[in-house]
């Protein structure tokens, strides 16, 4: 049966599945196929995937809720989600998750669902198993700069790619991811690490670095800079990042972590043009804070 070794924030995924999984361009430095020589690590860094195929799922439990497609239930006391093609359709694949065990059953002849990783990371629920390992993804550009990381966060076309390329530009900074990067507290140290996930920017590399600071943008009609307080920071940070907002114990634990994260890491307010004096303010800012 083949097996797959998979490494996300520092975090091996051991994958068993009774079909060749397809490793596409996005997946290419987080996977490696064949054998577990390299799953070595601590308890506390591993994850047990495994798929299986059925003749049939279970009934629905009358305990869950629906959210489109996708039905969240606790069934035999272990969080489960069920899933559709369509709202008509009866469920297809149900994920039970135990801890750092996942275990994925799907009907028979149903394996092409699951063909690539991002498939499989879309339905194993990969928010809630970082946020087992007090990491969590949040929608930015990552960059590292003297060693450091510099994520730039906002809504969809704010401007986070173009904030990016304008330091790898000026500043000669490595960009590791365009459009999601996983961020994760570790022995007192928050580092944040390039994920499978590039939006448009097609940059997706399997490197990390300590958090320097996180950039909240916005479009401006000139260069400002200033640190956000507390209260602002979490409101601006929490709907970039991926969350099971109808899932209350998730989203406290999520809270929770991301509180830390503001007391721990500076978080900005850039309000810029697309240009090199809002590379310049920035980096003057993190040198004169000794983030840099």
């Amino acid at each position: 049966m083949p097996k797959y070794n998979y490494e996300l924030a520092g975090i091996d995924m051991q994958m068993i599945m009774p079909f060749q999984m397809k490793i596409s361009r996005e997946s290419y430095y987080f996977v490696k196929e064949g054998s577990s020589e390299n799953y070595n690590k601590t308890k506390e860094e591993k994850l047990d995937i495994s798929f299986q195929s059925t003749d049939a799922l279970p009934e629905l439990p009358s305990n869950g809720i629906w959210i489109e497609d996708t039905y969240y239930t606790i069934l035999n006391g272990k969080q489960t989600m069920f899933y559709r093609n369509h709202f008509s359709k009866p469920p297809y694949a149900m994920v039970i998750e135990e801890d750092d065990k996942i275990c994925c059953k799907y009907i028979d002849n149903k394996e092409n669902i699951f063909l690539h990783t991002s498939d499989i990371l879309n339905h194993i629920g990969i928010e809630a198993l970082l946020l087992n390992h007090s990491a969590f993804l949040l929608h930015a550009s990552l960059i590292r700069q003297e060693d450091k990381a510099i994520l730039f966060t906002a809504p969809c076309g704010t401007g986070k790619s173009t904030q990016a390329e304008l330091w790898a530009k000026y500043k000669d900074s490595d960009i590791l991811n365009g459009d999601r990067a996983a961020l994760r507290c570790q022995d007192g140290q928050w580092r944040a690490y390039g994920m499978p996930f590039a939006g448009t920017s097609r940059i997706y590399r399997n490197e990390s670095a300590p958090v320097a600071a996180v950039v909240v943008l916005e479009q401006g009609q000139k260069n400002e800079i200033r640190k956000l307080s507390g209260r602002e920071a979490l409101g601006r940070l929490l709907p970039e990042c991926s969350c099971r907002r109808w899932d209350a114990d998730f989203m406290g634990q999520m809270a929770d972590l991301l509180i830390r994260l503001l007391d721990e890491i500076p978080i900005y307010l850039l309000s810029c043009l697309p240009d090199e004096d809002a590379v310049e303010l920035l980096y003057t800012t993190l040198k004169k804070d000794e983030r840099l």
